[in-house]
């Protein structure tokens, strides 16, 4: 245990630290081995891989201590948090973007959480991990099937054909602006095929890439909108990469 390890951060932190060293204690040891450091430089807390950085002060607002479930709110918290460090010791993102790096791996990491917390209310009938609203989640995404790299390399090619659909209707407009000048009926743009022009908000066609609770995915990031998860990760299982790489310090 490190000497900078305290549980007196906020008033229902120690009793989140109990729960998950009572209901998944792994957890608990990943975090117990961090450097712990109180720091106002994120929103509510962060891990890089030897420090667990924590805000006392943005988890005291509406999202953590003022919900109305605090201590499930923070546990969920440290082990989202602890299984980021597990991503750490597998995958090398250097190269790779890394803010698309760290959605992916919140994608995963919330998938095992609530994975866990869904086995653990069948045995007890109670969440012991409830999530924000705006956590990451999707469910292919999150589903399991792919591992941090391959999400990664699957919202990297949503992202891709979003540009290249958006580009294709200016295009598409611009042909029409002139035919209305010559006289001719415009007609509506074909779709590019594959590209993410679904409804997000159709029930039919599913809500991709936000929370299952609602709200926005990461705070304040784009959690891919109307793309087309389930097409697009077809490509993932194709990828022949080395996954035995690491993450980047300082992940949030």
């Amino acid at each position: 245990m490190n000497e900078e390890f305290t549980l007196d951060i906020t008033p229902n932190f120690a009793a989140a630290w109990q729960r998950v060293e009572t209901y998944w204690p792994e957890r608990a040891i990943i975090l117990r081995a961090l450097k712990w450091v109180l720091s106002d430089r994120m929103e509510y807390a962060a891990v890089n891989r030897t420090e667990f950085h924590v805000n006392p002060t943005g988890l005291l607002g509406p999202d953590f201590e003022g919900s109305d479930d605090p201590v499930g709110r923070l546990a969920f918290l440290l082990v989202h948090e602890a299984g980021h460090i597990d991503h750490f010791n597998q995958f090398n993102f250097e190269d790779l973007d890394p803010e698309t790096a760290n959605k992916a791996s919140d994608f995963v990491v919330n998938g095992d959480v609530f994975r866990v917390n869904a086995l653990l209310k069948e045995q007890h009938g109670f969440d012991f991990f409830p999530s924000p609203g705006f956590v990451c989640f999707d469910e292919y995404l999150s589903s399991g099937r792919y591992s941090m790299f391959q999400v990664y390399h699957i919202l990297i090619d949503d992202a891709r054909l979003e540009v290249e659909y958006r580009l294709h209707l200016e295009s598409r407009g611009r042909k029409e602006n002139r035919s209305v000048e010559d006289g001719d009926d415009p007609r509506d743009p074909e779709p590019v095929k594959g590209a993410p022009h679904q409804d997000a908000t159709d029930p039919a066609k599913g809500n991709h890439g936000e929370a299952e609770t609602g709200g926005e995915c990461g705070r304040g990031t784009s959690g891919g909108g109307a793309s087309d998860y389930e097409a697009i990760s077809r490509k993932a299982e194709s990828t022949q990469t080395d996954e035995r790489t690491r993450l980047p310090a300082g992940r949030g």
